[in-house]
């Protein structure tokens, strides 16, 4: 199901990209990337939370407890409602002071880029109440359900393409006020059926304050993490903004839209397999807990590698071929956030296994840190007049840091054996890169520019990669597992 999800969810989201893109034109497009990012500062808040609300819900179920599950979910619901109130004053206070003095906008469209920053405000206020419902459908594994709301999600951002090309409107405004009704359908959705199918999601007055003492201080830790990423991100595009103005953040928009995308395969092995991780974790199974991050880590790296590697080869080609208007520096961004999300792919599953244990303090802390020297980094660059796709490779420097981080506190924090883990997993995902990017090279450098050429480049690298893992990243009783379905 999640898989299903992944497909209709990436054409329509590379589809409705182009066509967002010509409608709004380049500079309302760099609008749309930017004060999205300036209002997604707050977000983490909501993050942070989903993060602890997952974990929970998770060990709760794990250990088998619907009353304490039940009451979790009450606390959880009252540390929503305090969120939305903190973030609906942050929204207009800060960040409309981000908004009218930080930002660079054209006169002409700062009325209609004001109403667009509304909509979005409106957005993330409705959006923050659908987490802890969301959070315990993936807790219940009920893929479906998550699978198919995605997927109406994906079919109404299809419908809101339409109706901007059509509408006789401000196109910014009607973009903004369409996603926030979208926005509101999808937290009803997940409402219906958590109240239709899962009673501890009817909330009970309770409070427990050493739980909440204990739900606090977890996400509070993980609030220093979330918010120096979004930070980050945010002030990338600020500081893009500042010294290159919009054309470079609809650039920057459209790497990250293609990172999002690929990020997709990865995510749909996470979100299978984070339940379980820290179900096991909560029944102390530390056999299947090890085996599993492993798994994942290995095979989410995998099939990222499929996607991303033509893409990376092909990426002029395919930016002509989607858009009709490529923004300068919109390639070598692209190229950028594809090895930095390869890279990370790695310890993404990780990072849920050091969550599980409850113990995030002092990695939390770290993670903030090496992503708030990254920024400075990166300001520094741009200061000294380097050009923003060389500044821009601070990105991967970041990632590969968090990465080692991430596999550092594992290995503490859950006694696994660190020269085990690489000789496992880094071992085996390097082995599979340097074989893999072969064949889409010789046939890049061999043929000439054409949509033959993308084909051959990404059947050539599914194969190398497909190869590759069966060789390197499987052990062998899992290739016993896979030669035996292939002979019946």
């Amino acid at each position: 199901m999640l898989y299903f999800r992944m497909m209709v969810t990436m054409v329509i989201s590379f589809y409705t990209t182009r066509v967002v893109l010509n409608a709004l034109g380049v500079v309302d497009y760099g609008l749309v990337n930017v004060i999205g990012s300036a209002v997604s500062m707050f977000s983490f808040l909501s993050s942070s939370l989903s993060t602890a609300a997952s974990r929970f819900f998770n060990y709760q179920l794990g250990k088998g407890n619907a009353l304490e599950l039940q009451r979790t979910f009450s606390m959880i619901l009252l540390l929503y409602g305090g969120l939305f109130v903190l973030l609906l004053v942050l929204s207009e206070t800060v960040g409309l002071w981000v908004f009218r003095t930080k930002l660079v906008i054209p006169p002409e469209r700062m009325e209609a880029a004001a109403w667009f920053f509304q909509f979005t405000v409106a957005s993330l206020l409705i959006g923050i109440w659908s987490v802890p419902y969301q959070a315990m459908v993936i807790s219940h594994e009920n893929m479906r359900v998550y699978a198919l709301a995605s997927i109406f999600e994906a079919f109404a951002k299809l419908g809101i393409v339409y109706c901007v090309t059509l509408g006789s409107f401000d196109r910014l405004k009607l973009y903004g006020f369409l996603l926030c009704l979208v926005t509101a359908v999808h937290l009803t959705i997940y409402k219906v059926v958590c109240r239709g199918n899962y009673p501890e999601t009817r909330f009970v007055a309770y409070f427990n304050k050493k739980k909440f003492k204990t739900l606090l201080s977890f996400s509070g830790w993980n609030l220093f993490g979330s918010a120096s990423h979004v930070f980050s991100n945010v002030m990338i595009n600020i500081l893009l903004n500042n010294y290159f103005g919009v054309v470079v953040n609809a650039a920057r928009g459209i790497a990250l839209q293609v990172s999002n995308g690929a990020n997709v395969f990865t995510q749909n092995f996470l979100t299978a397999s984070r339940p379980q991780i820290v179900k096991y974790w909560a029944q102390k199974d530390n056999a299947s807990y090890h085996l599993l991050v492993g798994r994942v880590s290995k095979l989410g790296y995998g099939l990222l590698l499929i996607v991303v590697l033509p893409v990376f080869v092909e990426i002029n080609y395919l930016l002509n071929l989607w858009l009709k208007i490529v923004p300068d520096y919109a390639a070598p961004f692209t190229r950028i956030v594809i090895v930095a999300s390869l890279i990370e792919s790695v310890s993404v599953p990780i990072s849920t296994a050091v969550q599980a244990t409850g113990k995030v303090a002092l990695y939390q802390a770290l993670i903030g840190v090496a992503i708030l020297v990254g920024l400075i980094g990166f300001w520094v660059a741009l200061a000294s007049g380097v050009p923003p796709e060389r500044s821009l490779l601070v990105v991967i420097a970041v990632s590969s840091a968090l990465t080692i981080i991430r596999i550092f506190f594992y290995c503490i924090l859950t006694k696994a054996n660190i020269y085990s883990f690489i000789r496992s997993v880094i071992v085996p995902v390097l082995a599979v890169t340097l074989l893999s990017v072969i064949t889409p090279y010789v046939l890049y450098d061999k043929l000439p520019e054409s949509l033959l050429r993308v084909f051959l480049c990404s059947i050539g690298s599914a194969f190398s990669v497909l190869l590759g893992g069966f060789v390197f990243l499987l052990s062998k009783k899992e290739r016993e597992k896979i030669l035996i379905m292939i002979l019946n």
